[in-house]
């Protein structure tokens, strides 16, 4: 089976010519789950590496970051709205 690796740290870099950029959460509440096959499908989809910063059980405000992508550019709104329905 697949062995869970440990999530980038904040303070490793993100592949050459990438930043961390956030991804807000677009409500506020507990998070009650993550879809581990859609996240995995949505990072290779987007060609992003993920750093979660809220798990589930934990609470979120509505703006603040759920997690951060390795990338380019700042997500769009599109972006953003499609990742945050990985998380119920």
């Amino acid at each position: 089976g697949l062995e869970a690796e440990a999530p980038p740290s904040a303070d490793v870099p993100p592949e050459a010519g990438t930043s961390w950029q956030p991804v807000p959460a677009t409500s506020t509440g507990y998070i009650q789950g993550v879809e581990p096959d859609a996240l995995l499908a949505f990072a290779v989809r987007h060609d992003v590496l993920v750093r979660m910063d809220a798990g589930v059980g934990e609470f979120v405000v509505e703006g603040r970051s759920l997690a951060h992508v390795a990338s380019t550019v700042p997500p769009d709104a599109a972006f953003v709205d499609a990742f945050n329905a990985i998380y119920a």
